[in-house]
């Protein structure tokens, strides 16, 4: 297991760090049969692959949409559930500016949704 540290900077200073973990290997599907956790968190991907097969069947498919958006859904709260974020004291300026543009960039997609 190999285990690194991603520190954010430039604007963000040293505020943000997380660790992540790589795991690797060319057995490693085979070793997710013996761990039943990791058996469950690749089980996650199969609404989401049965959704894209109704989707290139049928684009239209109203169940195909509900099943990939679901399955993304799931995918995105496993990984969010699994991640250890930790914030470090920052300077107010720098949170302001991080938030500013934190900010800026949802409005600006929300236009962008909106006059699509």
């Amino acid at each position: 297991m190999v285990a690194r540290l991603t520190a954010t900077r430039g604007v963000f200073g040293e505020g943000l760090v997380v660790p992540a973990q790589c795991r690797a290997g060319p057995l490693r599907g085979l070793r997710a049969l013996r761990r039943p956790a990791l058996l469950g968190i690749q089980l996650t991907l199969l609404p989401r692959l049965i959704g894209i097969a109704f989707l290139f069947y049928n684009g239209r498919s109203v169940v195909g949409w509900l099943l990939t958006s679901v399955g993304a859904a799931i995918i995105l709260a496993g990984v969010l559930m699994n991640m250890d974020i930790y914030f470090r004291q920052t300077s107010l300026f720098n949170t302001i500016v991080m938030l500013g543009l934190l900010f800026g960039g949802l409005g600006l997609v929300a236009r962008s949704l909106r006059s699509a």
